[in-house]
């Protein structure tokens, strides 16, 4: 780790004050020069230690140096030690202030931050197909046509289910008509609005306090997405007929397996719900 960096994130604790420079060196919080707004051209310049402002085991600030009142306070609430103790160095991000070659390499490589969200898609009542299509397209990496070009390809788009567009990720999931219809379709089988600004806003669609079986079942029918997807590839590949109804019964049959396969359990305000996909309720 560069010297540079080690001083950015650590604080001197103040001992005897002999190694520590008054100035450039972090011992408030912040620099002095920093606290006194300073023209880096001239810190070359300023050698004083720290322990030019002691006297007697105390603080003698001279007022020739004319501290503003915050910086006077700062300096001020620092306890010095009773004891000839030699000024230390801490590290801002240990609890000691030790750096250790382990602390040093988790700076600089910090650990990924931990998502909820494939801990939902990842379930055995989900085929993985239709939970990496989600993945994907939460990571950007769907094979469409936008995403083709930034890769090399060049290619003449159209939107395969509405002719009137090139094709992106967004307007096939999610803006274009054939995707509206289908999410409001089902937002009304399962009396729910789904957030389709993003692939991730579909999980807030899930209530907090439901029950399991329930959760798992409006989890299902956020792959909508793998039923648009493969309309896509019919009329792309295939040039077979894709109508909206049937990829509604295709919905339906999917999320009434999914749903009857599930081990999660319902409470009796859930049978409507259940009823409408012809999913099994599964009794506590």
């Amino acid at each position: 780790m560069h010297v540079h960096t080690v001083l950015l994130h650590s604080k001197w604790i103040v001992g005897l004050g002999n190694i520590i420079n008054m100035w450039t060196d972090n011992w408030l919080g912040e620099r002095l020069v920093d606290l006194l707004q300073i023209d880096p051209v001239l810190h070359d310049g300023f050698n004083a230690k720290v322990e030019d402002l002691i006297v007697a085991g105390g603080w003698n600030i001279p007022a020739t140096l004319n501290l503003p009142t915050h910086v006077l306070d700062l300096v001020h609430a620092l306890v010095l030690p009773v004891s000839h103790l030699q000024d230390m160095l801490a590290w801002l991000h240990s609890s000691n202030g030790n750096l250790t070659s382990k602390q040093a390499f988790s700076f600089l490589q910090p650990t990924a931050l931990s998502l909820d969200w494939p801990q939902l898609i990842w379930r055995p009542n989900i085929p993985p197909a239709h939970s990496f299509i989600f993945w994907r397209l939460f990571h950007g990496k769907m094979p469409t046509d936008e995403n083709l070009r930034v890769r090399g390809c060049v290619i003449v788009s159209i939107c395969c289910l509405y002719l009137k567009i090139d094709e992106t990720s967004d307007h096939l999931f999610f803006r274009g008509p054939f995707a509206i219809r289908l999410w409001t379709w089902l937002g009304s089988k399962l009396n729910c609005t789904f957030d389709t600004s993003s692939v991730v806003s579909l999980l807030f669609c899930i209530p907090v306090a439901c029950s399991s079986q329930v959760s798992a079942y409006l989890l299902r029918g956020l792959f909508m997405l793998h039923i648009i997807w493969i309309s896509r590839n019919s009329l792309r590949f295939s040039s077979d007929v894709v109508t909206l109804h049937a990829s509604q019964v295709r919905l339906h049959s999917s999320i009434s397996t999914s749903g009857n396969i599930s081990t999660g359990k319902c409470l009796s305000v859930d049978w409507p719900l259940l009823d409408s996909f012809s999913v099994s309720a599964h009794h506590r």
